[in-house]
Parts: structure tokens; C-alpha cells; sequence
């Protein structure tokens, strides 16, 4: 869907790099990323622990942030806003997210349904530090 939403508005979504949602894993990934000719101009993370390794990647390869390569996450943790610089992220309502998911499962269960359904949940982007208006 991401990946979608970025074709459509003219924008690259390449590469797309897989990774666990760990911070080592945000730090591997970049200093992949880092290894290669040109570097994107934002990395948009799976959540904010692997954009919290992502930018750590970043600082000791004297990329600056948001000024070189904006970083984005996913989440909103209770400490997104300590990362230096604090962290963009897109605020995922987790309570609600839980609540949604126990319902869905329960349907599932008295209808006997193997197959799911499709829910979406209204998210936030939290502007912060991390992430800067691309250059024109």
C-alpha cells in the first residue's frame, strides 16, 4: 500500500529493504543502503526501533539528519520523541488497534470463518526533527 501510494505521487519507492522490527536490524539495513552509489533522500522504517538503528547508521557515517536523508517510523513508542534528532513517526492507535483485533478474531470464530476481513484505522503523522520538506 506504501509502496502504491508513492508510485501514484510520482515518487520512487526504491529500494525497498526487508528487515525485523529491531533497531540492529535499522542499522543493518542502512549501512546497506549507505553502500550504494546514492542514497534516498527519506527512509520510511517498519516502526521506530529499526528508524531509531536506521538513524544511529546514519550519524556514524556523518550523514545529517534531517538535513542529508529525512527518517520516518512507524509507531509513536513512548520514546520516539527522545531520539536526537526526535523522531517522525506515524502515531498507530494501539488501544483501538487491540480492540479491532479482538474483534475481528471473535467474528471469525462464531461464523466459523477461515478467511478474513479488511479493517483500517485512522493514523496520525507526528511531525518532528527527523524529517525535513524535500528540496525543491
Amino acid at each position: 500500500m506504501l509502496v502504491a501510494g508513492l508510485s501514484q505521487r510520482d515518487l520512487d519507492p526504491f529500494p525497498v529493504l526487508d528487515c525485523d522490527y529491531h533497531i540492529d536490524a535499522g542499522d543493518s539495513a542502512v549501512r546497506a543502503l549507505l553502500s550504494q552509489s546514492q542514497i534516498p533522500g527519506v527512509i520510511f522504517c517498519g516502526n521506530d526501533l529499526s528508524a531509531m538503528g536506521a538513524m544511529n547508521a546514519l550519524e556514524r557515517a556523518d550523514v545529517r539528519i534531517p538535513e542529508d536523508v529525512s527518517v520516518i517510523g512507524i509507531d509513536d513508542i513512548g520514546f520516539a520523541f527522545l531520539a536526537r534528532p526526535p523522531l517522525t513517526t506515524i502515531r498507530v492507535p494501539r488501544e483501538r488497534l487491540g480492540v479491532v483485533a479482538f474483534q475481528a478474531l471473535e467474528k471469525m470464530l462464531k461464523l466459523k470463518r477461515q478467511k478474513g476481513a479488511e479493517y483500517y484505522l485512522e493514523t496520525e503523522l507526528v511531525v518532528r526533527k527527523s524529517s525535513a520538506q524535500a528540496p525543491r
